[in-house]
């Protein structure tokens, strides 16, 4: 009964093993190509959720095998695994928001419309660029974590968006003192508006929060 007992337990946790590294070598990050207001084409990632939803059921299978172990046989590859997964789930969550961030501040940066801001955007877009080119030559989700010194990017990106979100809040202050229909939009809509100005499409896509019963101009 023993055996039985232990051999099921193995064959449950090799089964997620299996699984995982299946997942490892097939799942890839689906990537599109974004223009800067340079006209410089950069590869961005389109879907995020899909990835962290992914990442998220193979943390509950983990965790089912991690449950079944009766002996250490296994425990370090599925420690390997939970510690993969942990750096990936980080690095994706934050990426996220970086990239977001980064697409509505680039073109006001760049045009010079923020002149206080521009040595910590400078950083950020530079590191930024450098995490998207590793990214676009190798799509592979688990390749993430193979970035050199990239959570350490991750960090000190988030906090150098923290000293430009100081300087933007007086930047939109001052917008909306002169325009006061933009308190209709919040903060990111409002920096979409501002940052791409040039592009019709996102222009036309706000007009209803801006003018209630028009949808285009």
């Amino acid at each position: 009964k023993a055996i039985i007992n232990q051999a099921y337990s193995e064959q449950i946790v090799r089964q997620a093993i299996t699984e995982l590294e299946q997942w490892a070598v097939l799942a890839n990050l689906k990537l599109f190509t974004h223009t800067d207001s340079r006209n410089e084409a950069i590869m961005l990632i389109k879907d995020f959720q899909e990835s962290l939803n992914k990442i998220g059921d193979n943390q509950c299978l983990l965790q089912s095998a991690k449950n079944a172990v009766i002996n250490d046989s296994f425990l370090d590859q599925l420690e390997l695994w939970e510690n993969k997964l942990n750096i990936l789930s980080f690095i994706l969550n934050n990426l996220s928001q970086i990239q977001k961030k980064w697409i509505y501040l680039e073109p006001i940066f760049a045009n010079g419309t923020l002149r206080q801001g521009d040595t910590y955007f400078n950083r950020i877009d530079k590191d930024f660029r450098y995490i998207m080119r590793d990214v676009a030559s190798n799509p592979k989700v688990i390749s993430l974590i193979k970035i050199n010194n990239v959570q350490m990017i991750i960090e000190s990106l988030l906090n150098q968006l923290q000293h430009c979100q100081n300087t933007l809040s007086t930047y939109i202050t001052g917008k909306r003192d002169l325009f006061p229909r933009f308190y209709f939009l919040s903060d990111e809509d409002l920096l979409e508006v501002l940052g791409q100005a040039n592009k019709e499409n996102i222009l036309q896509k706000h007009i209803g929060k801006l003018f209630p019963g028009i949808t285009k101009l």
